[in-house]
């Protein structure tokens, strides 16, 4: 009997783990779209309304660096709104998809939790 309640133990520890495991693979999937224009990452300013907006411009990419755990790169792009200039913290494989830069137009989809989606619809250097 002992050895039944070890053995179904182990497998809700496994199946938690896996779990665990799929979930994380799933949520780095949805931040490292392979599509170039997208890019997923969160808003610096808190408390931003879930909302999305179009046609905006980038003004500048800054903070650029590689971060050492994830080999990818980390940026902040200065997004001006209607309502002001706005911060968006994403990470990117500058293999696949070069960074936000001025001139850019984006959609920006903020989402409740902070998190939010930039679509760029058009590179300022002409680029895809």
């Amino acid at each position: 009997m002992q050895a039944m309640h070890i053995y179904i133990g182990a497998a809700l520890l496994a199946a938690t783990l896996l779990g665990s495991y799929l979930g994380f693979l799933n949520g780095a999937a949805q931040r490292l779209s392979n599509d170039p224009r997208v890019f997923f990452g969160t808003m610096v300013e808190p408390g931003l309304t879930a909302q999305t907006l179009t046609g905006l411009h980038v003004l500048s990419d800054e903070g650029c660096g590689i971060d050492p755990k994830t080999q990818l790169n980390n940026c902040t792009a200065g997004i001006s709104t209607p309502n002001g200039t706005i911060h968006f913290n994403y990470e990117h494989d500058m293999m696949l998809k070069p960074c936000l830069s001025d001139g850019d137009i984006v959609t920006l989809r903020i989402n409740g939790d902070g998190t939010a989606v930039v679509t760029r619809a058009y590179r300022a250097d002409g680029g895809v």
